[in-house]
């Protein structure tokens, strides 16, 4: 069965006859009789009642009738339709962020990408990165906003795109002691209580690694999943915690903590990049929606 088979019964029934329908469409009467022999043969069943010349529809053809007029009219519609999605007036944009990225990065690129393009549906996930990756993989979502090396992302069907580098601090209550110091040296942490990060956490091998490098050994008695219930803590006097800035511009906003200077923390960035199947690619909203993430990101993040 395909799209032109489909017209020609339409036409048959529409003109009234296979002759009627030969001379509308410029096709032989043969031709006509042969394109509605295939239908039948494909559909296995008999879509007309011949009498000489006369035909009319079998149940089962009224039945096709139907939806081969549905068919055919959203086949017609596909360039008009496709013109308008190209211009984007029309169509759908589904993209995941990871949390950190959506606080800090989201805002502002989502607020652009509704003004330059009011008419596109926008469907919006946050989730962890492996959920993210398999979305994105099942074609659920055309784009995945992520954080890490993009080095330690999968390879295999992805196309990955640096956006920059969002750097790291680390945050106390507000009555933390001021330190005369420019930097607070990594030993000042001995012994304090520090959010750690369990491994399913992003920020959990940074901060892990920054510890372990400072030779730092902090009272392990906290560990959480999510930098922002982190910074939570912190404004509550709980705990210290080694955040990523993009943190500090969400949720996190409203809850008062002071940002320390650490030694040997400024050197340490979070890299965030943008991927996508390189299967399925981008649609023409998918690309809109990077150009003005990259643009914002120039704007947000550090060069990589």
């Amino acid at each position: 069965m395909n799209l032109n088979q489909l017209r020609v019964f339409c036409t048959v029934v529409s003109e009234g006859g296979f002759l009627q329908a030969s001379r509308t469409l410029y096709m032989s009467q043969p031709a006509i009789s042969q394109h509605v022999a295939a239908l039948e043969k494909s559909v296995g069943v008999r879509l007309f009642n011949r009498k000489g010349r006369n035909v009319s529809l079998t149940p089962e053809g009224r039945t096709l009738l139907v939806l081969a007029k549905e068919v055919l009219e959203k086949a017609d519609g596909i360039p008009e339709r496709f013109r308008e999605m190209k211009e984007l007036k029309t169509g759908k944009l589904s993209v995941g962020f990871e949390l950190h990225p959506a606080m800090s990065l989201l805002p502002p690129v989502l607020k652009r990408f509704r003004t330059e393009f009011p008419d596109i549906q926008v469907t919006l996930l946050t989730d962890r990165q492996g959920s993210l990756l398999q979305r994105l993989t099942s074609g659920e979502i055309e784009m995945a906003v992520v954080g890490g090396n993009r080095r330690n992302l999968p390879s295999t069907g992805l196309i990955t795109r640096s956006l920059g580098m969002e750097s790291l601090t680390l945050i106390a209550p507000p009555d933390f002691p001021r330190q005369e110091a420019a930097l607070l040296p990594p030993e000042a942490l001995n012994g304090e209580t520090i959010a750690r990060y369990i491994p399913t956490c992003f920020l959990s091998p940074v901060v892990e690694d920054y510890l372990l490098q400072h030779q730092v050994k902090p009272k392990s008695d906290l560990w959480l999943d999510d930098p922002a219930v982190a910074a939570r803590f912190v404004s509550e006097g709980i705990c210290l915690a080694i955040v990523n800035r993009g943190i500090l511009g969400g949720r996190a906003a409203c809850f008062p903590t002071r940002e320390i200077p650490l030694e040997g923390l400024e050197a340490i960035s979070w890299e965030i990049s943008a991927v996508y199947s390189s299967r399925l690619g981008l649609s023409y909203a998918g690309w809109a929606f990077e150009k003005i993430l990259e643009s914002e990101a120039l704007r947000i993040l550090k060069s990589a």
